[in-house]
């Protein structure tokens, strides 16, 4: 499972990590993860992780992305070993006790 996540992650991507696109009503279109709602503000971080604020009364549509936040051709950039490495590292990660 961790290996196809890496591979191919857009085939499976956990609600934890959608984005959503928001479309405004003035026309520009944001793309964010959701982190919090402040009031009337929806706070989101973008694809560097910096945190956008949008007035929710400033929306006109949201709908979720089929995108995940990880790189689709990750296994193209990163060494060989480096992979082997992180998936070493991924599956040496305990589960938390339920």
């Amino acid at each position: 499972r961790i290996l196809e996540d890496i591979l191919d992650p857009n085939r499976n991507v956990d609600g934890a990590f959608r984005s959503f696109i928001y479309t405004l009503k003035e026309g520009d279109i944001i793309t964010g993860m959701k982190l919090r709602e402040e009031g009337k503000v929806l706070v989101l971080a973008d694809t560097q992780g910096k945190e956008l604020r949008l007035n929710t009364d400033d929306i006109e549509e949201s709908r979720p992305s089929a995108l995940s936040p990880m790189p689709a051709n990750f296994a193209d950039i990163i060494k060989e070993a480096d992979m082997f490495d992180l998936l070493a590292f991924l599956l040496a990660q305990k589960q938390p006790a339920k």
